[in-house]
Parts: C-alpha cells; structure tokens; sequence
C-alpha cells in the first residue's frame, strides 16, 4: 500500500492534513509480445489476414455486435477458434495464456481455453463502439495490421 501525505495550506479553511491512501484492488495488467522471428510473424500475419479477408468476402454481413457496420466495420462469428485455418494463432493465443497464468500463479491444473474468438475487419473510417467482455478471466486482442 502507497500513502501519500499532502498537507494543504489553505488559511481561509480549518482543513487537517490529508491522509490518502492507494490499494491496488483491480490493477489492469497488460501482457505483451512481439514475435522475434520475424519470417515468422509475417507469415501468421499473411496467412491470417487472407483467410480473414476470405471469411468476410464469404460472408459481407458477419453479425452486428460492437462493429458499426453503417462505417463498413464487418465482424465474424466467434468461432473462429475452431476453425482449422487460425490453428496456428490458437496455439500462440494459447501458450501465451498459460505463460500469464503462469505468471500470476494459478493453479497448474486449470488450462486456459477460448471460449470465443473472432475478427474484425475495420476499412477507412470504420470502427467499433465501445464495449466490454462480460464473464471473462482475460480478453486479449491480435492486430494483423
């Protein structure tokens, strides 16, 4: 715990010393990683990014969620875990999971898993509102460009 003192001056005011206290009850922690192997990352870039473009080109209307698809904003369905082609980032999605649960010291028994997966494709001037992800551990985000 962080306390920090300031005292006012202040003659026109009787106030006392002022006590404040910091506790980090809900710290927001960020994980982050860069691939090193750069060969590597464009080519889980290049590859996720055709079938992403394929997947919308299949389907133009996606489902309506936080995308404001008035702007061109095209969202999947939340399958996108399952599907064999994103194989590779689930398993990157995966072990990076566990090395945070690593980290903090879950238990070692509890894998982690995805229960939800999507993309989102925004073009010029697209977007998507602002939102939150309900009855979830961890959220995370992939940006392929």
């Amino acid at each position: 715990m962080n306390v920090l003192n300031r005292t006012t001056e202040n003659t026109a005011s009787s106030q006392p010393e002022l006590m404040l206290n910091r506790e980090m009850y809900f710290p927001t922690l960020v994980y982050s990683l860069d691939i090193p192997d750069k060969a590597q990352a464009a080519a889980l870039n290049d590859s996720v990014k055709s079938h992403i473009y394929g997947w919308r080109d299949s389907d133009r209307d996606g489902i309506q969620r936080s995308n404001a698809n008035v702007a061109g904003a095209w969202h999947s369905p939340p399958d996108m875990a399952r599907r064999p082609e994103y194989a590779d980032l689930v398993d990157l999605v995966l072990h990076c999971s566990q090395a945070v649960f690593q980290d903090l010291g879950y238990d070692p028994a509890y894998q982690p898993g995805i229960d939800n997966m999507w993309a989102n494709v925004n073009p010029r001037h697209g977007y998507n509102r602002s939102h939150f992800h309900p009855n979830v551990l961890w959220s995370g985000g992939y940006y392929v460009q």
